[in-house]
Formats: C-alpha cells, structure tokens, sequence
C-alpha cells in the first residue's frame, strides 16, 4: 500500500526522497525506558505540589517534599506547606520563604535517621490509584497569568540534533506556549479527529526570581536561580504540516498541551551545567502504552541537548534585538487570539530591557523519537518538516489528508493510549488519552 498522495510531480518526489535519506541516517537509538531503579531515594530533595488529605493548607495545595518514590511515582510527601510555611501559596512565596532550603533540611534528616528524625504528624501517604485527583502541577500559572503575560511559558524547537535531523533539519527556534500546565497524572482530551497529537518529553526550567535578558547569568549562576522538572510539550502536528513554523502557536497552544511534573528540583542541589566542566546528563525517555503493547518511543539524554538554558536565554535576547519580543505564530487562549510574547517588556534604572518574571517557564527541547518523524514507509517517501518547507499548498493538503488516514501506523497519539514520560531524578508522568468533548 502507497501512502503518497495520487498526484505528485517529479520534483516533489525527488524532495521527499531526498528528505528521507536524511531521515535515515543516525537511526539507530536505545530503547531503553526504564529508568527509575530502587534506591534513587538518595537523591536530591524533592518538591511537589499537591491536595492534602490532612492539612487544609487554605484551601488549595501544599508544597510537600517527596520522602519516597517508586519507579519516578510519589508516594510518601512531608507536608512542607503545614510545618512552619502556612500561608504560602505560590512557588514564588515559597522560594522567597527558603521553602527549598527548608526542604534541604528535612531531606538530610530522612536520609540520616528516617522517620524518628522527623515529625510523623506531617507525613503523609499518597494512594497511587489516586494521584491524578492528588498531585498538583508543579508550576501554578492561570490563563489570567498568560493573557495579562504576568509570566511566559517558553519552548525551544530543535535543540536536540537527532530531533532536528529526523524532522528534516534546521536550527533551534523560539516559540510561545501560552498553555495553562495540568498535573503529571490528569487525563488528556483528545483534540479531535483532524489531530495529529504527539509526545515530547523535555526538561523544563521554572525561574524563582526574575530574570532580566539583558544581564543574563553563566550557568553556574543562573541553575541557583530555577528548579528542574520534568515537562511534556504536547503538539498537533496538523497546523506545522500545512503552515510550518507560523502554525506553531495554534500547534503547541491546545488546552492541556502541558503536562508539568510530577515534581521539581532547586538548580544548585542538581547542577547539570558546571561552569568548569562537563555537563551532567539526565537519561530521558517516553515510553507509550498502547493497544498493541508497550512502545518505548523516546530515549535520551538532556546531555545531549544542542543549546543548554544559558544559551536558550542569549538566543532569545539575540531573538528579541532582531525580531522583536512578539512569537511569529498567532495562538488562541480564553478566547482571545494574538501573538503572546517571548518576554516582557520592563525599565530597570532608566533603561528599556526585557525580562522574564519569575514564575516563568522554559522548555528546553525534546530529543529524538517523536510520531512526527513519520516511520516505516511515509519515512521512506520523506514526509518531513524539511521538505514540506518546499512544498506547495495542494500538496501539503494531500499530504495532511494522507498523514490523517494513516495517524495509527504513524504512532500518533490516539484515545485509549496511556503515556510514561520521565527523567532520571525529576520523576515519571503517566497520563491517558481519553475522547474529546
């Protein structure tokens, strides 16, 4: 069975074909998603938010630190928000109130002496059939946050070279994600059937203090300024198919496209950019439960990444100079549809600069592995980004209608399919496709 549309001239076949050669080379990569051995406990402290079954914390979530885990799941939390914390409610009041290094205390307590060190009256079991009404995400922003731009949410495109190679090749962009996150357990609605949903796993950045992109700190400096957590940059391909890049807003934005968690790490207690040194890699992977059994889609390593956040911030600062602070792509949120900005704009002792506000979010980039890599024989006739930049308007709509057809042996994302993403030390998200309204 041929899954190229009826009518192609001679020229776009010789594009796609070359478009798959280049998708062919560097293929191979270990399927290997299981990450998360007993014994990781050990590692740094853990930082969740989520509903507390004893401790009211005003209403709304608690900070807890994680004591301990199975397979990258919580599942026994110290309820940080209750011993001392009251009253703080965001992850910007937290860091303000030494929540981390409160954290830091309690976490060498355990480790040194278990539950005799600490006091039992804060600790806490989580029920893993429950954890998708339990486990908060681990950044709070509204879509009152986003649209008034009180924070930005920030994604980097091709940072991984193997994900930029088998999507036809290019160099990293910037994109706005104004997406309000959910929890690394909800369930996601499925957009529709003109949908091409797909999975990428990334480490995400969350800024505890505001950043001003005209003084941005080295690297050593900057992680002891954010906390590390596991991300999913949720994507239809369908608008980047017939768009490319100007459909990224309308492509990355869709509600629930931001699956944040299950739980954060302070930059200075998991440094993985030394300033004096080699980068310290945290194995990654996507693994998608489907009718057919177990796939493991993704597996990498953030040590791998082309552009670390450092220099993710100078590319945007760089980015703004050139183009301006606005994304190249419109995106709908709440009902209103305009370009989001990349950063905010701010006077700081007379002179204009752009900031990003603390609270803010970057997503670093995902690696290799994703449905949009077109296996099996579409990777062979090369229905790839870099060749549908050449392509004309008729043939992108055949090639769209001809993806839709075939989104199953694709390995899109489909109702029914559970996804496990995770990263070494940041934890496991597992979330359900379910149908859309």
């Amino acid at each position: 069975m041929s899954f190229l549309p009826r009518r192609l001239s001679s020229l776009t076949l010789s594009l796609l074909l070359a478009a798959a050669q280049l998708a062919l080379v560097n293929d191979g990569r270990a399927a290997d998603c299981e990450l998360f051995a007993a014994g990781q406990q050990a590692g740094p402290p853990r930082v969740l938010s989520y509903r507390s079954r004893d401790h009211s914390c005003q209403g709304g979530p608690c900070f807890g630190l994680v004591l301990d885990s199975r397979d990258g799941v919580p599942l026994l939390v110290y309820n940080l928000s209750a011993d001392g914390l009251e009253g703080v409610d965001t992850l910007e009041s937290f860091h303000a109130a030494d929540g981390f290094g409160r954290a830091a205390d309690v976490w060498a307590e355990w480790l040194g002496e278990g539950r005799d060190a600490i006091d039992a009256e804060f600790v806490e079991e989580l029920n893993p059939q429950r954890l998708q009404t339990v486990v908060e995400p681990v950044v709070n922003i509204s879509v009152a946050d986003l649209l008034h731009e009180r924070v930005v949410v920030l994604g980097a495109g091709f940072n991984y070279a193997a994900h930029a190679q088998e999507a036809g090749g290019g160099e990293m962009f910037l994109f706005a994600k104004p997406v309000v996150p959910t929890s690394a357990y909800s369930d996601l609605a499925h957009p529709g059937r003109d949908a091409l949903l797909d999975y990428e796993v990334e480490l995400g950045f969350v800024l505890l203090e505001e950043l001003d992109l005209g003084k941005i700190p080295a690297a050593g400096l900057l992680e002891k300024q954010l906390a590390w957590f596991t991300a999913n940059d949720l994507t239809d391909r369908n608008p980047l198919v017939l768009f490319g890049r100007r459909g990224a807003g309308d492509a990355k934005a869709g509600p629930g496209f931001f699956v944040a968690g299950p739980w954060m790490v302070h930059g200075a207690e998991l440094p993985l950019w030394p300033g004096n040194g080699e980068p310290r890699g945290l194995h990654m992977f996507t693994q998608v439960n489907e009718e057919g059994g177990a796939r493991c889609a993704q597996s990498s390593n953030t040590g791998l990444m082309k552009n670390p956040p450092a220099a993710i911030l100078r590319a945007l600062s760089d980015r703004i100079a050139r183009d301006g602070h606005l994304a190249i792509a419109p995106a709908t949120l709440g009902g209103e549809r305009r370009k989001f900005q990349l950063a905010v704009p701010a006077r700081r002792r007379g002179w204009n600069t752009y900031v990003l506000p603390a609270g803010s979010v970057v997503l670093t980039g995902t690696p290799a592995g994703v449905a949009f890599q077109a296996p099996g024989l579409v990777r062979r006739v090369g229905y790839l980004f870099g060749a549908l930049a050449t392509w004309t308007w008729p043939v992108r709509r055949a090639a769209l209608a001809s993806m839709l057809r075939h989104r199953d042996e694709l390995d899109y994302l489909a109702v029914g399919d559970r996804v496990e993403a995770g990263i070494e030390l940041l934890g496991r998200q597992s979330f359900r496709i379910t149908p859309g309204r």
